[in-house]
């Protein structure tokens, strides 16, 4: 039951108009609150229907304050009650306001996100479809009665994106023979596994898969803008390891980040905005119809730290910009990881080595750069090279650092 009495006025405060209702109630006009309180709510708030309120809030409300009223209480200073009266009319308006603007503002931030992830699901989608790598491929069974053993596979500083010209000190480097090296090292790790009858592989990124703008000068040096480092270096790692699921039972793929991703300067960036997530994401995509690779064999405990169970054992995998290949540095990191891995993959060096430290077994892969004006500056000119280590139960059984340079040929 409602009634155009029951309109709020243009010149009633809050206060005024519930003061109003409940005289039209207390004369008879309505039965009482809870006949007026849908309507009472609307002319107060409108849609904003979390600040409805019950009929009892309401008539409680009016009743204490014509309590107050007939007691005599406002007959003295009622200019003032009605000023205090109007400035917390003031502060109530402030706050629907308030939180009016921050829940609009949330919704917002919902729906930008909600077009991110359906935009990113449909890309997803178009690119499981439209791949060329469909099918289980067929894959060479490995005898493991001879032999129960598996690979695990370094890909670390692939630097797509970078470039120089051949020197006394390094050799030629572009996306060319970036690819080129990647083959070689591809048909080294099939002629490993086959030495030692290994049926899988664990293939670890280890990050800056792009060479990335994060100094000026590769912004000077390089021929390819970010975009094209990010696709070319993921349609790259999709054929590299389409093409290793080819002769094994079946491939585990890892990824941490690197440093040449970053999205700006190091001072300026949160330490999990990388580029490279962005290609380990493309290539689970590219090769969602692989039925021998998967994409789900690590754990990731920080941004900057994965650990992969491999034959029963904890590995961590790091890029190497966070964390030192020393005694110093593995101290910190198995405290910040609270527990003991059993060995630790690095990065970023761009040298290949191994050594132990109190039990833990320290892996560093190399780089497929061999130049630029950075790597000179930093002194980390060496033959480019990759990492490969065959493990058994009971842990590592040979390491095998890969020589990727071609004598003669770059």
């Amino acid at each position: 039951m409602s009634g155009k009495d029951l309109k709020r006025q243009s010149n009633e405060n809050e206060y005024q108009y519930l003061f109003r209702v409940d005289d039209l109630i207390r004369s008879g006009k309505y039965l009482n609150w809870q006949a007026v309180v849908d309507t009472v709510n609307n002319e107060l708030y409108g849609d904003d229907y979390d600040l409805y309120k019950t009929e009892s809030a309401y008539r409680k409300k009016c009743k204490a304050a014509r309590d107050f009223y007939e007691a005599g209480v406002f007959s003295q200073g009622e200019e003032e009650y009605i000023r205090k009266i109007q400035e917390q009319e003031r502060q109530l308006e402030v706050s629907r306001v308030k939180y009016r603007d921050a829940r609009n503002d949330w919704s917002k931030q919902l729906r930008t996100q909600a077009r991110i992830e359906d935009t990113l699901s449909r890309l997803e989608s178009l690119i499981t479809e439209n791949t060329q790598y469909k099918g289980a491929p067929i894959s060479i069974s490995k005898d493991v009665a001879v032999s129960d053993k598996d690979l695990v596979v370094c890909l670390s500083d692939y630097h797509l994106g970078g470039e120089s010209e051949r020197s006394f000190l390094t050799r030629e480097f572009n996306a060319d023979v970036a690819l080129r090296r990647l083959k070689k090292y591809l048909e080294e790790i099939v002629r490993i596994g086959d030495r030692h009858q290994c049926k899988e592989v664990y293939v670890v990124i280890l990050g800056d898969m792009i060479d990335g703008r994060i100094h000026y000068t590769q912004a000077l040096e390089g021929r390819m803008n970010i975009i094209e480092q990010i696709q070319k270096a993921s349609e790259d790692i999709s054929w590299f390891l389409y093409e290793l699921s080819k002769h094994f039972n079946r491939i585990h793929v890892s990824s941490v980040a690197g440093n040449h991703s970053r999205i700006g300067k190091k001072e300026e960036v949160l330490r999990n905005e990388r580029l490279d997530d962005m290609i380990s994401w493309y290539a689970k995509a590219k090769l969602a119809n692989v039925e021998n690779i998967d994409f789900e064999s690590s754990v990731a405990l920080d941004a900057t730290v994965i650990a992969i169970p491999i034959r029963d054992k904890n590995w961590l995998a790091v890029h190497g910009d966070y964390d030192d290949f020393s005694v110093s540095g593995i101290q910190k990191l198995v405290m910040f990881c609270k527990f003991m891995p059993y060995a630790v993959l690095y990065g970023h060096k761009h040298s290949t080595d191994y050594c132990e430290v109190n039990g833990v077994k320290l892996i560093r892969s190399g780089t497929f750069a061999s130049g630029g004006d950075y790597i000179l500056k930093q002194r980390m000119v060496g033959e480019p090279s990759q990492a490969v280590c065959v493990v058994g139960d009971g842990g590592i059984e040979a390491f095998y650092p890969v020589q990727l340079s071609e004598k003669g040929v770059e």
